[in-house]
């Protein structure tokens, strides 16, 4: 079994903001990775050779810069970093709407100018997303609807729109996560929908509405394993659902406070989970047996911090990092 042993700080030039899943990691390969994480005012990035000294800000340079109570009003809430044919891409969700940087500066979608905040656009509405096999993105809006888009066809005219998908009708979708296999979303009614991907983005029905019995207003994170779909709640709970029926596997009590991110790897079969309680807590998975099982593997404690980020820094599972609530560092954990 593998055991985790605190490894390296990886100092950032800002502190990080109490957002639920604020770290986002594409790894390249065992050595090279991008990452994001969710700062007051901007976003800050970087990869395994260190961090960028500017914040990239979802506005772009031949653009007026909002001022005023537009900067006040303006708040990033969710990033994603992926590679697309080996380039890193960071696609940001605010309340100004969604924006993409193709290793350059921030933009709007492309075909969709915000100029002013605007509470009923419907760009406004997103409120999550998450990343297809590195090409297709996927935002969830407070309509119950899900909008995907294929970047195999982007340019500054616009994004390919390929599918329009529904969760519960008036509901909001509450959490996103996907694989090349799955894609997966948690709507505002407590329901669990879920979409095989197929060949040709077709989006075949697997999950349609499966009740979890939970508040989901408290769910704050959704990541998927080979067999599960882990949910984790604000009140340290953490649910295993079989992604194929949505059938509970087992409910878990992982933390003391809010469980506010989980990271998953497919290599070493870990999960790891933080909190607001400060705990880090790692958990072997074990599908490769008749009967998938999961196993408490260790815990680590990180003093004075409420943690709100993880995630993997390489394809083998073997180091992950945290980010904290006012803390301008990422703290690196080794196997």
């Amino acid at each position: 079994m593998l055991q985790f042993r605190p490894h390296e700080v990886l100092v950032l030039p800002y502190s990080v903001s109490l957002h639920q899943n604020n770290l986002s990691v594409a790894c390249l390969n065992d050595e090279q990775y991008e990452f994001s994480t969710v700062h007051k005012f901007g976003i800050i990035t970087g990869n395994q050779e260190g961090t960028a000294d500017t914040l990239k800000k979802p506005w772009s340079l031949d653009t007026t810069v909002p001022t005023g109570t537009l900067v006040l009003s303006l708040v990033i809430f969710q990033t994603k970093t992926f590679f697309f044919e080996e380039k890193p891409v960071l696609v940001a969700l605010s309340t100004r709407g969604p924006f993409i940087a193709f290793g350059g500066d921030m933009e709007p979608f492309p075909g969709h100018r915000i100029e002013e905040l605007t509470p009923s656009a419907e760009w406004s509405m997103n409120t999550c997303l998450t990343v297809l096999i590195d090409s297709f993105i996927c935002l969830g809006n407070c309509q119950g609807q899900i909008s995907v888009f294929s970047l195999d066809s982007y340019c500054r005219d616009g994004l390919l729109h390929c599918r329009t998908l529904q969760t519960s009708a008036r509901s909001k979708v509450h959490q996103l996560a996907g694989d090349p296999l799955q894609l997966v979303a948690a709507d505002s009614t407590g329901k669990i929908w879920s979409w095989s991907v197929g060949k040709a983005v077709s989006f075949d029905p697997v999950l349609k509405g499966v009740a979890t019995n939970m508040n989901t207003l408290l769910l704050n994170t959704m990541v998927l394993t080979e067999f599960f779909i882990c949910l984790g709640y604000g009140n340290g709970t953490m649910r295993l659902l079989c992604r194929d029926t949505g059938s509970v596997y087992c409910d878990v009590y992982a933390h003391a406070a809010a469980l506010t991110a989980m990271a998953y790897n497919s290599s070493s079969q870990v999960l790891v989970s933080v909190g607001e309680d400060g705990l880090i807590r790692a958990w072997a998975i074990d599908e490769k047996q008749e009967e998938c099982k999961i196993k408490y593997l260790q815990h680590e404690v990180v003093d004075d911090l409420m943690l709100c980020g993880v995630q993997f820094l390489n394809e083998g599972g073997t180091i992950f990092g945290v980010v904290g609530y006012d803390r301008n560092e990422i703290i690196t954990y080794k196997a």
